[in-house]
């Protein structure tokens, strides 16, 4: 017998000597001992304290002294999780670390949108796939601005240029959406609720057989497992509800309802379509992540826009009604990179001093008097869409429209806005480089060596 990751639950401590007497039978058949330091007794029905640790162990040299070196704790890990007082956020710290860890190391890479994009669904959102298969994460709020906030810093963009339903839009533009990480971790746990489906039933019912009579009058009213002491949903119960569709699961039912081919969803114990071929978690999340995505995605880019642009300039700008769905008919005949540009200057992704809040506010880094390094000047930067121009050899338009593609796209003027966001970006940082803009001025900024990326 190998006694390696084997839990259980006790109602007190003398049912320890049950135990105690198994694992002392099967020492003598294999060979094998428990190492009693790499044990844990976790407390449940209150975080434990000095005094209650003691009295544990000392109980344990009265009746089990082989055992009384386990480690007495309020919370321990266990297959990969926490259990015990603030198991969730205990579970969830560590893969929130390697998010973050792996976040700073992408966002330091030279890689393309789209390749970051790929890159971060792949290594970066995953890390929480494990843990989310049995356990929520405690606050949604926070973990939803974690993955905003790690979304915009790969794709290096300011802080809140993308709402999170456009944060997980952004495919038309980008060819690929990050992932939305709430509803991939749902999709994960109704993926293993329903593989266990019929094993967690049962376990739940011997659990509720076992308690008997001593099942409170509120777990009994609503037949739930019962809290132990812990302030937060049991892993089996989550499990339940997840299967369905029920407690935190209960806001993805309208969806689910709407979908016609996920009528098994609410049927637990109807069969897995043939055609799923065991592609379950993809396709509930292909319908929970509707609910984090735009339900109109040209009327997002517009109030975006008016966002980007201000109230005053806004009011003024006059652009066709469909001129996002001309644009990115547009965008299909240039390089993704390109099309990837133009969408971070629409949502205004430019690392400005203004927009990044920086202790210092520069003046143009490319010479115009008396403005400000802020993104409504540069749409119209007569020196930095001169140099755009030229190394294009295309001419700039006139109108603030044109410049933006709202009005009459082309492919020849994408490039062009492209080129001046990537322009910009370039020069600001090699200026930096050398000293900051303001001290290498701007003739010294229009002289550095711009070489226009493949657009």
């Amino acid at each position: 017998m190998c006694a390696d990751d084997i839990g259980s639950a006790l109602r007190a401590l003398k049912h320890l000597n049950i135990q105690h007497s198994i694992f002392r039978m099967c020492a003598k058949v294999s060979a094998m001992e428990l190492k009693a330091t790499k044990c844990f007794l976790i407390v449940s029905i209150r975080e434990p304290d000095e005094h209650l640790k003691q009295a544990v162990r000392n109980w344990l040299v009265a009746n089990i002294p082989d055992w009384k070196d386990f480690q007495i704790a309020g919370a321990a890990k266990y297959l990969g999780g926490f259990l015990g007082h603030n198991a969730p956020a205990l579970t969830f710290q560590g893969p929130t670390e390697k998010f973050l860890a792996r976040v700073d190391e992408l966002s330091s890479s030279q890689a393309p949108s789209l390749g970051t994009i790929l890159r971060y669904n792949e290594r970066v959102a995953s890390v929480f796939s494990y843990v989310a298969q049995v356990t929520e994460h405690p606050d949604p709020k926070n973990f939803k601005s974690l993955e905003q906030r790690g979304v915009h810093k790969v794709l290096k963009l300011p802080p809140n240029c993308m709402s999170r339903q456009l944060m997980h839009s952004c495919e038309p533009f980008l060819l690929k959406a990050p992932v939305a990480i709430t509803s991939m971790c749902k999709a994960a746990m109704y993926r293993f609720a329903r593989a266990e489906s019929e094993f967690l039933t049962q376990l739940k019912a011997e659990v509720l057989g076992l308690l008997g009579e001593e099942q409170s009058v509120a777990g009994a009213s609503l037949v739930r497992v019962p809290f132990g002491g812990l302030p937060f949903t049991p892993i089996l119960e989550s499990l339940l509800e997840a299967l369905r569709i029920k407690g935190t699961f209960a806001p993805f039912e309208p969806l689910v309802k709407s979908c016609h081919d996920l009528s098994w969803v609410l049927c637990p114990s109807q069969p897995l379509p043939p055609s799923l071929g065991g592609k379950v978690q993809g396709k509930i999340y292909e319908c929970f992540s509707r609910s984090e995505r735009c339900v109109d995605f040209a009327q997002a880019m517009s109030r975006k826009l008016v966002v980007t642009l201000g109230d005053e300039v806004s009011r003024s700008l006059r652009v066709p009604a469909d001129w996002v769905s001309a644009l990115l008919e547009v965008l299909r005949n240039v390089r993704p990179h390109t099309a990837s540009c133009v969408f971070k200057s629409l949502i205004g992704g430019w690392t400005t001093s203004a927009r990044m809040h920086e202790h210092t506010r520069l003046p143009c880094i490319f010479g115009c008097r008396e403005q400000p390094d802020e993104i409504n000047h540069y749409f119209l930067c007569s020196p930095l869409w001169q140099i755009a121009s030229q190394s294009l050899q295309i001419e700039a338009p006139l109108g603030l429209a044109q410049r933006l593609c709202t009005e009459r796209p082309t492919p020849d003027s994408a490039r062009l806005l492209a080129l001046v966001f990537s322009l910009y970006h370039f020069a600001k940082s090699r200026a930096k480089e050398l000293g900051g803009a303001t001290s290498v001025g701007p003739n010294a900024v229009q002289k550095i060596d711009l070489r226009p990326p493949v657009l």
